[in-house]
């Protein structure tokens, strides 16, 4: 009743037909929203990015808006069930077109996005890993 799209986690061998729910959803208009980090980090740095999300928008042909939140974890630590007086700010950056990119370009592309969000936050990598979802 909620619009939500499920992604069925049953096809591990199989990521495209895992995210086929998704991807309809967007060619057909509807909006999807994921943190490209699945998780919060309890430090507030921002952590790995999975490919999911990234894969999703390539397949459907959609952009990408990133939407940077500063200060989430000043207001709601990972793991605190309370809310803190504090203000989050949100800043929406320009999308992004995904129409260009391929299979064997989006790690490249992560890792752009990835950079973007860094520099928003004001935060350096903190190491260097292949596969374009972890700190470069």
């Amino acid at each position: 009743y909620t619009g939500a799209v499920f992604i069925d986690r049953g096809h591990v061998d199989d990521p495209q037909l895992a995210l086929k729910p998704a991807v309809d959803a967007l060619r057909s208009g509807r909006s999807v929203v994921i943190a490209p980090e699945g998780t919060k980090s309890r430090d507030g740095r921002l952590g790995p990015f999975k490919l999911g999300a990234f894969h999703m928008a390539r397949q459907a042909g959609v952009p990408i808006v990133p939407i940077v939140i500063h200060n989430s974890n000043d207001v709601q630590p990972k793991g605190d069930l309370l809310f803190h007086p504090g203000t989050v700010n949100v800043e929406v950056k320009p999308p992004i077109d995904t129409s260009n990119w391929s299979v064997e370009s989006i790690d490249k592309h992560i890792t752009e996005v990835r950079e973007m969000y860094l520099q928003a936050l004001d935060q350096k990598p903190q190491s260097a890993t292949s596969g374009g979802t972890q700190d470069q």
